[in-house]
């Protein structure tokens, strides 16, 4: 009678382990290869400084600083911002008359979230501002709903959304609150001819359903030119505009800036 073949603990490991050898050896390429398939999230952070020069309802110098937080991924975009002025400004009424200086500054965050879907993207928004020069003790805007990108590749962006938005603001003469229509777009290009360079222009507008309440209309654009390491310079002009602003205060603001900017 033959005795069955016994195979030890020790031949047994010995013989997976080489049975696991030439698997990884054969699964590393494809592993490898997914690996490098899988969408890559992209976070930055930066921060800048600079003076800018104001007219509309002032006439003022001053410093200004800004930072933002941008992720850009396969599901999610998110991009948060800050920015702040502090300035010694002379006020100027509709009539031309201009009162005494006085210091005054303003500052304004701003979050915006997208939810990326095959061809749309879901969207929210959040921003509340303090500006002291324009009379806004406060306000608050929340906003919500669907846009699209029309244009989305590594260097060029355009994007359209629309939804409805809640606004609460505090002015000199009176606080309100009211929901309304928004509209917004916002193009990113980063062209392959200046390398590091990038431009932006960005637009928004919100229209009132409330009868008697203020539309608002906002657009800024600007361009970011490197310098050296992670340094670089930024250009901006930002407009804004209040159908019905506070007492004594002109509806158009404009700012120009000049800013020195750092990218982590």
């Amino acid at each position: 009678m033959r005795k069955s073949a016994h195979i030890t603990p020790a031949a047994a490991a010995l013989l997976s382990a080489v049975c696991f050898s030439i698997y990884a050896q054969d699964a590393a390429p494809e592993d490898a290869a997914a690996l490098q398939e899988q969408p890559k999230s992209k976070w930055t952070f930066s921060v800048a400084g600079g003076y800018d020069v104001r007219s509309g309802n002032t006439e003022s110098e001053a410093f200004n600083g800004h930072a933002e937080s941008y992720l850009d991924s396969e599901i999610i975009n998110f991009r948060w911002t800050m920015d702040g002025a502090y300035a010694e400004q002379t006020n100027e009424q509709d009539d031309g008359t201009k009162t005494d200086e006085r210091t005054a500054g303003n500052i304004k965050s701003t979050i915006s979230l997208k939810y990326l879907l095959e061809e749309f993207f879901i969207y929210f928004d959040a921003s509340g501002l303090n500006d002291a020069q324009a009379d806004v003790r406060y306000r608050f805007m929340e906003s919500t709903g669907i846009g699209r990108y029309l244009w989305k590749s590594d260097e060029f962006s355009f994007s359209l959304q629309t939804g409805l938005s809640y606004r609460q603001e505090k002015l000199s003469d009176g606080r309100d609150d009211y929901l309304g229509l928004r509209i917004a777009e916002r193009i990113d290009w980063t062209p392959d001819f200046a390398e590091g360079v990038s431009f932006y222009q960005s637009g928004e507008t919100t229209l009132a359903f409330k009868s008697g309440s203020s539309s608002l209309l906002s657009a800024e654009c600007g361009v970011d030119v490197p310098l050296f390491a992670s340094f670089s310079v930024v250009f901006k002009a930002v407009y804004n505009y209040d159908s019905d602003p506070a007492d004594g205060k002109c509806s158009a603001d404009r700012q120009y800036l000049t800013q020195l900017s750092y990218r982590f």
